[in-house]
């Protein structure tokens, strides 16, 4: 129910989340309304709760799945601004990510030797680590198979099932 005009109270949740705790309605208030992606300008489609960008080939949206993806691996210290830095050198995906060597990663404007290593060292870690098949099938980005979704399907079956069904199996 926030509009243009409101005073909004904020209040810090855990260590960084902001939370609404209050929306106090201004004199003049005006319905928020957002027709274009703010970073390609693509028609935006609402679908409770979500806005999405119709472009395909969108960078902003390029980006978030990215950042998702990494997110749901186990990534700690990937933000919105390395993801886009790994884009412009190439990267499409974690597979990608998985593969970047420290060469490729000094590439990367504003990282100097500690932030390639620590990087590096990030990618390792996760690489390195055991990631269950709900994780890896969450962060593939396939709309409405998320993490819940995602567990819910490895109770019942495999990867290797998985990729042998038919839709009529997948749907049951």
């Amino acid at each position: 129910g926030v509009k243009i005009g409101d005073t909004v109270i904020v209040e810090r949740c855990g260590e960084i989340i902001p939370d609404i705790m209050k929306v106090i309605p201004g004199e003049t208030r005006e319905n928020i309304t957002i027709d274009a992606c703010p970073e390609c300008g693509a028609e935006l489609r609402y679908s409770s709760p979500s806005l999405y960008c119709t472009n395909s080939f969108c960078s902003g949206s390029a980006i978030k799945r990215l950042t998702d993806s990494c997110w749901r691996l186990g990534f700690n210290n990937i933000g919105d601004s390395t993801i886009s830095k790994l884009i412009d050198i190439g990267v499409n995906d974690v597979a990608d990510i998985f593969e970047l060597t420290k060469n490729e990663l000094y590439q990367l404007p504003g990282h100097a030797a500690t932030s390639v290593n620590n990087l590096y060292d990030e990618i390792q870690r996760v690489k390195n680590t055991p990631i269950p098949d709900w994780k890896i099938l969450s962060c593939l980005n396939i709309k409405m198979i998320g993490e819940t979704t995602s567990e819910t399907i490895f109770r019942y079956t495999t990867f290797d099932k998985l990729l042998e069904m038919d839709l009529d199996e997948f749907e049951k």
